[in-house]
């Protein structure tokens, strides 16, 4: 599918893109809490330059908010190389993951971006499995056998 995509577009309203699926998730933690990190992919062909409102340091300033308070991970995947050095420069100073593919690469992007995630599971189930077990076993007060004697 990826092989057939065409950046094409003269209107990237990427930072409308990324409010609007962080409000999304915002409702969906108010009807399903999660305590696990949510994953956002966006496809884009460049850097934003059609957003509806606001200047670029209050977007930016609103995503990572936003973002870190909802444990959102951010994944931003250039298609094609319009606007290449200033769509990663943004992502940077989002905080956001980027990655690039164009016409030539899309396999190798693919296999390499489900290797990359594959790798951040084993990982991350390497972490979880070195933690020590949950002691399990009931707390026993302590007794203090001491006597406080009362003078009169």
């Amino acid at each position: 599918m990826l092989q057939n995509l065409r950046p094409n577009g003269s209107r990237t309203a990427l930072f409308d893109s990324i409010k609007f699926c962080l409000e999304k998730f915002e409702k969906l933690n108010q009807i399903t809490p999660h305590c696990a990190a949510q994953s956002l992919y966006i496809l884009t062909d460049g850097d934003d330059n059609f957003s509806s409102s606001g200047n670029q340091k209050q977007y930016i300033d609103y995503i990572k908010k936003r973002s870190k308070k909802l444990n959102s991970i951010i994944h931003v995947i250039q298609v094609g190389d319009k606007n290449l050095s200033s769509t990663k420069d943004l992502c940077d100073q989002l905080d956001c993951h980027f990655h690039h593919f164009n016409n030539g690469n899309a396999s190798q992007f693919v296999n390499s971006f489900l290797l990359s995630s594959n790798q951040y599971v084993q990982n991350l189930n390497q972490v979880i499995n070195a933690l020590p077990d949950a002691c399990t076993t009931p707390v026993q007060p302590i007794l203090n056998k001491r006597r406080v004697a009362v003078l009169e």
